[in-house]
């Protein structure tokens, strides 16, 4: 029998200090709970990802070690499994694990596979591993991996090394997707069943930029069913007792993936927030569901006395949309600032005449004019706010097809919703509204209008969002061609259309917003296209 403590922290990302006192309580708890073993997540002294910083970090990363060494001599019968950069003296860096023990390093494991896609470069910062790490305590044969290690297939090095293992441990910094969870346990219960050994993943929680780790650590059986699950989106320390004489009973583990998709964004906006220094969240709110959406999530992650909204209308403006936004604003109890912007537009426009260029300005002209202003006041605003950012509000269909201004609506200084596409938001919203009526009805059933012109809606210049998104999904998340989405039925010149958008677009796409990544292929991380083609 051995009890492992999985230890799901949230560190910070170049910050040794810190995620060394995280390390250090979450140490003396698992003591405290009779732990034999204590797994932390992947690069859990630096943080994961760290990018050009692992590169000036290795004073910090020693001291981090010279801190450990001492809390084992306290703890001497307590293993650490310890994710960390490892620097040789050659100048390479392993992406590692230690076995600390009775005040020695006593193994260490190396990441064997590394990832070159999505928001990984770690070819850029580490050479691969060698062979398997395997430790023997209390008659059990115990294996050491490293996140990537473990997805490449029972068949692969490191995995085929460890079917003569017990258990297999597995430090992993996994990002969140809205289907990750499930194909994690798919991948890992194909390995224990495989290695035919009980495996223990232990992921890292948190935010870092736009990518959110969503925690979830879990221990499976030797024939891949969950036994003992940690929550999601939260740190957490847990003791699971392995004890091959006395199997433990599975559990649940499923997640709604609307729920996900709210906990992961809310968490990322509150990490972003704090770990940037800052205090309170602008939102331009304009009556629809893409700005309500998002200011409702602000409120979630730093309470409605840090939120403030904006509400900006212009000419064209309905009634109905600044009701909406006074509706919203008291729904989730934001303060709110109603500025008509009509005069602002009318005095540029008015200037537009004198210049010779600008002798008959043409209604895009004008259409834009409108979405700066808007971006021009809500980050003045902003800049009277110390410790204030903007949010910005467009989905990822709008990002996709360019249906978004420049130095307009794009502007902020993150995207929550970019990486979900226009019907995924209203998903999203009917799911906030699950409990009590947060964003109003009438925002989520009129149609989408960005009313920048008399009797305007969205579907003037795209087609229906069922359909958009669908085509969109095809070519972007499962990198369908055109003539591949045409065969699976959509219309041809409604396929080539919207691919001409998303070509057309992807210089926007370079200026804006980092997105909060929840799908395989956001925008910023997953898609790298040339922006003249």
């Amino acid at each position: 029998m051995i009890r492992f403590a999985l230890a799901q922290l949230n560190p910070w990302s170049g910050h040794c200090d810190a995620n060394s006192d995280h390390i250090e309580q979450a140490i003396h708890t698992a003591h405290q709970q009779d732990a034999d073993w204590i797994v932390f997540s992947e690069l859990v002294v630096t943080g994961y990802p760290i990018y050009d910083a692992v590169w000036s970090l290795k004073p910090a990363v020693d001291a981090a070690v010279t801190r450990l060494l001492s809390l084992s001599h306290q703890f001497p019968a307590l293993h650490m499994v310890v994710g960390l950069p490892v620097y040789q003296e050659s100048g390479a860096i392993a992406n590692a694990a230690v076995v600390i023990h009775n005040g020695q390093v006593q193994h260490g494991y190396a990441k064997h596979r590394l990832p070159n896609q999505d928001i990984f470069f770690e070819s850029r910062y580490f050479q691969p591993g060698g062979g398997p790490t395997i430790i023997e305590d209390r008659g059990a044969r115990i294996g050491i991996t490293i996140c990537e290690d473990a997805w490449g297939g029972a068949s692969v090095e490191p995995i085929a090394s460890y079917e003569s293992v017990d258990i297999l441990l597995n430090l992993s910094a996994s990002p969140y997707g809205i289907h990750k969870q499930a194909q994690r346990l798919q991948q890992f219960g194909a390995v224990a069943q495989a290695c035919q050994a009980t495996v223990i993943m232990v992921n890292q929680v948190g935010g870092c930029d736009g990518v959110v780790f969503d925690g979830g650590s879990f221990c499976l059986d030797k024939t891949g069913q969950v036994v003992h699950q940690l929550p999601h989106f939260e740190p957490a320390l847990s003791v699971y007792t392995w004890d091959p004489a006395s199997p433990s009973e599975t559990v649940g583990a499923d997640v709604d993936p609307m729920a996900g998709v709210h906990a992961a964004l809310v968490l990322g906006i509150r990490e972003y927030v704090k770990k940037s220094g800052l205090d309170r969240i602008i939102v331009a709110v304009s009556g629809g569901v893409d700005s309500a959406v998002v200011a409702a999530l602000a409120v979630d992650a730093v309470g409605p006395e840090h939120v403030h909204g904006l509400a900006l209308p212009g000419l064209f403006s309905s009634e109905g949309s600044i009701a909406d936004a006074v509706a919203l604003a008291n729904n989730i109890g934001i303060s709110l600032d109603i500025q008509p912007i009509t005069d602002l537009v009318d005095a540029v426009m008015q200037q537009t005449q004198v210049v010779s260029w600008f002798a008959n300005p043409n209604s895009v002209v004008e259409e834009n004019v409108q979405a700066r202003i808007r971006g021009v006041l809500t980050m003045a605003y902003a800049n009277q706010q110390p410790g204030a950012l903007v949010l910005a509000t467009g989905n990822k269909s709008e990002l996709a097809v360019g249906y978004c201004t420049a130095y307009g609506d794009m502007c902020g200084g993150l995207a929550p919703i970019g990486d979900l596409y226009k019907t995924q938001v209203y998903a999203l919203a009917q799911y906030m509204n699950r409990a009590t009526i947060r964003i109003p009805e009438s925002t989520q059933t009129k149609p989408p209008s960005a009313e920048l012109k008399p009797n305007q809606v969205d579907q003037d210049t795209l087609p229906e969002y069922a359909v958009l998104d669908a085509i969109l999904m095809g070519y972007i998340e499962s990198g369908q061609s055109a003539d591949q989405l045409v065969h699976a039925g959509y219309d041809a010149d409604t396929v080539s259309a919207v691919i001409r958008m998303v070509k057309q677009s992807e210089h926007k796409r370079h200026q804006a917003a980092p997105v909060i990544k929840v799908s395989a292929r956001a925008f910023d991380w997953g898609w790298r296209q040339v922006m003249a083609s």
